[in-house]
């Protein structure tokens, strides 16, 4: 049996300046709806959705084009049924064709495959990064202006998208063909160059006196690799972090100038530089502050500002090729040159975004009071962090023995009622165990993915229980009873060994204090919330466990085993290789 329909499904819509591209049929398009008898892109639920909102915008579904990347259904709606098929080298063929003889203003791509096709975007890997560069001003091969945005069926099935649905921003670009995108002056000053410390004092002036100040710092993990400003959003000026004394001074002197300093999340940034020695004056704006307070319920990601209120296209990944796009923090292989302008741009974009939203707050008062009330609880976070928590490393290594004795113990137990040995963190070598050893009800998430997380090892516990409770039959009941116990076991042991990484064994701050990184705010009511500090010490102090520990009699015997227990940090290698 085919994979794909036989049945076409052709594009419809006149010769319009916009042309909206999906990937390919659904069941809807294909037989067609009561409202549109005949089959066509963009029917049903999920095409209600799009034509509310290019109604909502001045258009309707006869004024604009509607496509699909190939005309024909796969099989369950799965495009990946299409990869490599000639059905859709066809359509992409009949597609491109199109483009090229009508030329739109824009094409709006909807989805990860169209996104792909039409301008070879992508995150990891071809079919994905909708998310980073929805919104985005991009071109096809020709120059014709692209909007990708997530796909309508996506929204359908999370709401949550339907505020970043991009369709205004794609009908409103219609309006002419120019990208009109941001032209940035991005300057690199470092003291390597006889030419750069002449003009620095020129640098320091010039943002010293600037009215309001954008600052971003890019780091290699504990070390500063440079400091950015931006006096305005078409001028960000890099200094190349060497700890001389000329860079130095110079980065102080800005920041310590009267100009209002704008940050974005600059909780971290400015707990890092006062760990480099440097102190912030008049830290006045922060973007992720004021987006909090103006959209709780939207993202607060610079990447997701910097889709809405710039034309700067999605630009997060520059310079990340090397070390992969989901590292936090930029490593030895990082190019230094993409580097310095990534840090200009950061600073540019940001200052950028803080003069819309300080347009859009004052034209509502009560944000404006809200926004400063958060600004304040800032310094407020800040005086927590440093503070820390003094740590009795007497009774810490009490607790870390006594913890790791019950971790023995429990895998002991778990090894007698299995016959092997496993890694209760790796999700490859638990769904053996549980799915194929245990034969226990395959348990999958929403995406339809085999998953042994907390949630299904709940849900597995329970279905033993309840067998227990109601079984008779005094083999089948041995069997689910060992079945629960096995699941109980890998429960504890991954709560002991989250006890010992996250909590036991993490590392203090040379003065003995345990500190944390504390965000303000945080969620869409405002709590705030907390991870490590900005030095990778510490922990997330707001999920201390509460539960008593006890303390085991042997204890003193079992400490001069000197036991050496793998914690889940320790076992990553592991989970990766899974």
């Amino acid at each position: 049996m085919s994979n794909i329909s036989t049945k076409r499904v052709d594009d419809e819509g006149p010769e319009s300046s916009i042309l909206f591209v999906g990937e390919a049929p659904g069941g809807s398009e294909e037989s067609g709806t009561l409202t549109h008898p005949e089959p066509g892109p963009f029917l049903g639920d999920s095409g209600n959705i799009l034509m509310t909102c290019i109604g909502r915008n001045g258009f309707s579904r006869e004024h604009v084009r509607l496509a699909n990347l190939c005309h024909y259904r796969p099989k369950d709606n799965k495009f990946e049924y299409l990869i490599g098929s000639k059905e859709l080298s066809d359509g992409i063929k009949e597609l491109q064709d199109y483009i090229a003889r009508v030329k739109p203003s824009v094409i709006c791509t909807l989805g990860n495959w169209p996104l792909y096709f039409i301008t070879g975007k992508s995150g990891k890997k071809p079919g994905s990064g909708i998310l980073n560069w929805r919104g985005s001003i991009l071109s096809n091969s020709d120059g014709i202006k692209v909007i990708p945005t997530i796909h309508p069926a996506a929204v359908l099935r999370d709401r949550k998208l339907y505020p970043i649905f991009d369709i205004k921003r794609a009908i409103d670009e219609q309006a002419f063909r120019e990208l009109n995108l941001p032209q940035r002056e991005y300057i690199v000053v470092s003291s390597t160059s006889g030419a750069e410390i002449s003009k620095l004092e020129y640098y320091v002036k010039l943002l010293s006196e600037s009215d309001k100040l954008a600052v971003d710092i890019e780091t290699f993990g504990p070390y500063l690799a440079c400091v950015g400003f931006s006096p305005n959003p078409n001028l960000g000026i890099c200094f190349v972090w060497d700890n001389s004394v000329a860079i130095r001074d110079a980065v102080q002197r800005i920041l310590d100038s009267p100009a209002k300093k704008v940050f974005h999340f600059g909780t971290f940034d400015t707990e890092y530089l006062y760990l480099q020695g440097f102190t912030v004056n008049n830290y006045w704006w922060d973007t992720m502050v004021a987006q909090h307070v103006m959209w709780p319920e939207l993202p607060r990601a610079l990447k997701y500002l910097t889709s809405v209120y710039t034309r700067e296209p999605y630009y997060k990944d520059e310079g990340k090729e090397q070390i992969g796009e989901d590292k936090k923090v930029w490593g030895a292989k990082t190019d230094r040159g993409k580097l310095w302008i990534y840090n200009c741009k950061d600073a540019c974009v940001t200052r950028e975004i803080q003069e819309c939203q300080e347009r859009e707050l004052k034209e509502k008062s009560e944000w404006e009071r809200f926004f400063k009330f958060e600004m304040k609880e800032l310094g407020i976070a800040s005086h927590i962090s440093r503070a820390g928590l003094l740590v009795d490393q007497e009774r810490r290594a009490l607790l870390e023995a006594a913890v790791t004795y019950k971790y023995v113990k429990q895998l002991d137990i778990l090894e007698r009622l299995t016959y092997v040995g496993f890694n209760v963190n790796s999700p490859k070598q638990v769904q053996a165990v549980l799915y194929e050893a245990l034969k226990l009800p395959i348990r999958r998430k929403r995406t339809g993915q085999v998953t042994t997380d907390s949630d299904a090892l709940f849900a597995l516990s329970a279905l033993c229980k309840e067998k227990v409770g109601t079984l008779r039959q005094e083999k089948l009941l041995a069997e689910w009873q060992r079945k629960f116990l096995v699941v109980k076991m890998i429960m504890l042991i991954r709560g002991d060994r989250k006890m010992l990484s996250s909590y036991l064994h993490a590392k203090t701050s040379a003065d003995g204090r345990m500190r944390a990184t504390y965000k303000v705010p945080a969620t869409e009511t405002g709590r705030w919330a907390c991870e490590k500090y900005v030095d990778g010490t510490g922990v997330n102090s707001q999920t201390f466990p509460r539960e008593a520990i006890e303390i085991p009699d042997d204890l003193d015997n079992f400490v001069k085993t000197k036991v050496d227990v793998q914690t889940e940090e320790e076992s990553e290698n592991d989970e990766a290789e899974d």
